[in-house]
């Protein structure tokens, strides 16, 4: 069906009033949120999984939005993560809005954020996040930043994963890493493998953006979960970022 530019233009300015009014709470309840970013199978789920692996005691939750979240939200939850699955083709601020019903932001440290980017436009929605994330595999090719520069020009770190496969699969990483300098000098880019390298850097990365938000107050709030009704066992352990790899 075709939509005009005018449908599109109502639909962003709707869009764009309720991720204010997202952002305005995730302030007012000193939450982080994270938009990750990225086509199915790029390893999104895995991201949020490592700083779970990392935690003990910042309160973390996440919003799935793809057709498959419920399966992506299970797969969170049995890490400790609290986890509300938007079952969608295109995530947008007034899902994320809805979804957050679920939660007690005043539990939350860290709100992940999780989608495929958007379907209807190379224009990617604002949510109401503090950082988004562009999330680029492997497997994927190395023209992908050129064919999503949006996503890559609003992202304040791209994540190249699996990288294990460079040695099986024609990929030039010089070609990728200039693709994305060209469309956004200032991101910084992390490259990860399922050997966990470049994880640290991830975790870091996190660190340092939640203790410099400006909607975070820098302390974790070391409640028990962020859902208004918890669905994590009791004594299950909750997520802290901020430790490295040797500390648990």
């Amino acid at each position: 069906m075709h939509v005009s530019n005018d449908q599109f233009a109502r639909k962003f300015a709707a869009n764009s009033k309720i991720a204010v009014e997202n952002r305005r709470l995730f302030k007012h309840s000193a939450t982080t949120a994270i938009s990750v970013v990225g086509s199915a199978g790029s390893g999104k789920t895995a991201l949020i999984e490592a700083a779970a692996h990392r935690a003990r005691h910042t309160s973390v939750g996440a919003i799935i939005g793809n057709l498959a979240s419920s399966r992506d939200a299970e797969r969170l939850q049995r890490l400790g993560i609290q986890a509300v699955p938007v079952i969608t083709d295109n995530l947008t601020a007034e899902q994320v809005r809805d979804a957050l019903a679920e939660f007690d932001l005043n539990r939350c440290d860290i709100l992940f954020i999780e989608s495929n980017g958007n379907a209807d436009s190379p224009v990617e929605y604002d949510f109401g996040q503090s950082a988004r994330v562009g999330v680029f595999s492997v497997a994927g090719g190395d023209d992908k930043a050129a064919e999503f520069p949006r996503l890559v020009a609003d992202a304040d770190l791209i994540v190249l994963t699996k990288s294990d496969l460079l040695p099986h699969v024609h990929f030039d990483l010089a070609a990728f890493h200039a693709d994305v300098a060209t469309l956004n000098a200032a991101a910084s880019m992390i490259t990860t493998a399922h050997s966990k390298h470049g994880f640290d850097e991830w975790i870091a990365w996190l660190s340092e953006r939640w203790t410099s938000d400006p909607a975070s107050d820098g302390q974790p709030k070391h409640l028990s979960a962020c859902f208004v009704h918890p669905r994590m066992n009791a004594g299950s352990e909750l997520p802290d970022i901020f430790s490295v790899e040797g500390e648990r």
